[in-house]
């Protein structure tokens, strides 16, 4: 709750910030939707635990909402600059299946039980968005590309040690939208974009990497 407070705050002081009269800022909107992600695990091997060997792959995707504020910085009848600030909660769970041991039955005797860990990883985070866009009749399609950056603000379901956290992350987006509003009279788009990375946020041996899905909906003010 904390968290979800603080960056409220920030959304809210960058609307604020965006008067319509602005000599740099064209228009200024929002968006909302959700974000399926998973993380990518890389490691040299497998962990020996006891008789049993563990794999840290979180692969199972986890949704979550997104809300951001965009302002555009330049617009054209085919292309558009934007600059996004944006909140995503971003991570992934494992659920992991252990033969239950005992001292006289090391091997284990046929019965398992399973165990589900999710990984949340808060952030804040700037996206420099370039729009190269289409006209089809009174819609337009327009493709998203450009470099982001985030802070994680909070973590949960992750003991990580110190000194192998990455807060900062560089990455980028990319994706197409398709605005209607002419058509439909009404001021909305729709956005389908993936999240990359280009480090990894945690390494302890074993590298932890964001990879998201970003479908969502946003509107003009």
């Amino acid at each position: 709750m904390r968290t979800l407070k603080l960056t409220s705050s920030f959304l809210l002081i960058f609307v604020l910030l965006m008067p319509a009269e602005s000599q740099i800022i064209r228009d200024f909107g929002i968006k909302a939707g959700v974000s399926i992600s998973d993380i990518q695990v890389t490691y040299p091997g497998i962990i020996p635990v006891g008789y049993q060997t563990l794999s840290p792959e979180y692969q199972d995707n986890v949704a979550n909402p997104s809300v951001s504020c965009f302002a555009d910085v330049f617009t054209s009848d085919y292309f558009d600059a934007q600059v996004e600030l944006s909140y995503m909660r971003k991570g992934a769970t494992r659920t992991s299946t252990s033969v239950l041991t005992t001292p006289d039955d090391p091997a284990g005797f046929g019965q398992t039980v399973s165990i589900t860990n999710e990984i949340g990883l808060h952030y804040l985070g700037l996206a420099l968005i370039a729009q190269p866009s289409q006209p089809l009749g009174d819609a337009r399609l327009y493709t998203i590309v450009g470099p982001t950056f985030s802070y994680l603000l909070s973590s949960s379901g992750f003991a990580e040690l110190p000194g192998q956290l990455n807060n900062f992350e560089v990455g980028y987006t990319a994706g197409i939208g398709f605005d209607p509003s002419k058509m439909v009279k009404a001021n909305v788009f729709i956005e389908i974009r993936y999240e990359g990375e280009l480090r990894e946020f945690y390494d302890s041996g074993a590298k932890f990497r964001n990879r998201s899905w970003l479908f969502c909906v946003g509107t003009m003010m």
